[in-house]
């Protein structure tokens, strides 16, 4: 063998890897929150959100609006994180700035605030056609005078709120398209009692 055959082994382990990465799904990490006011008009939610300074897009969900948040997710090792948590049976603490938006809308009412988040993961399908598969985590907390109260049941928020508090949560809508995913009838919500979906 020549040495015009031969291999470094760093090299090798360069190659290796850049050949895993052109052949693996390319991963995007997410987390998307809503945080739930009793207040019925996004207009005068939105005029709340502009006294304090801040441009989050507001939602209309039935009978409640809602703040979108998208937070930049670390990316240092969420994988092990995740599995952490799995482990422990926890669910993973909601990010600073929807915290502080639960805490904000919570003085407003009476009722309170309602903040659920999803932390998911978009891996590209190897079959051009297809949707990204979407993996992920959903916690959610109310908050009352200012506090964190207690977590919910993530389940059970969802199934109270409009199919649009859904798309939002998994990205496959933005905010801009929800009065075309708004199901008719009131919510029910952690805020206003029970009711119909």
């Amino acid at each position: 063998m020549t040495d015009d055959m031969s291999f470094d082994g760093d090299d090798l382990d360069a190659e290796f890897f850049k050949m895993v990465e052109d052949v693996t799904p390319s991963a995007r990490r997410f987390c998307r929150a809503l945080v739930i006011s009793p207040i019925d008009s996004p207009g005068a939610l939105r005029a709340a959100l502009d006294m304090v300074g801040s441009p989050a897009p507001v939602v209309s969900l039935g009978r409640a609006s809602a703040v979108y948040l998208e937070v930049e997710v670390e990316e240092e090792d969420p994988d092990q994180d995740a599995e952490l948590l799995a482990l422990l049976a926890e669910e993973p603490p909601l990010p600073p700035e929807v915290d502080q938006m639960g805490k904000l809308l919570s003085k407003l009412s009476a009722h309170g605030s309602v903040a659920i988040a999803s932390w998911t993961t978009e891996e590209d399908s190897e079959a051009e056609s297809a949707p990204p598969e979407v993996n992920g985590t959903i916690a959610a907390m109310r908050y009352v005078n200012g506090e964190a109260e207690v977590p919910l049941p993530s389940g059970l928020v969802l199934a109270g709120l409009d199919l649009a508090a859904e798309e939002l949560l998994l990205g496959r809508i933005t905010p801009e398209q929800v009065d075309d995913y708004r199901e008719p009838g009131p919510w029910t919500g952690w805020l206003k009692g029970r009711g119909k979906r």
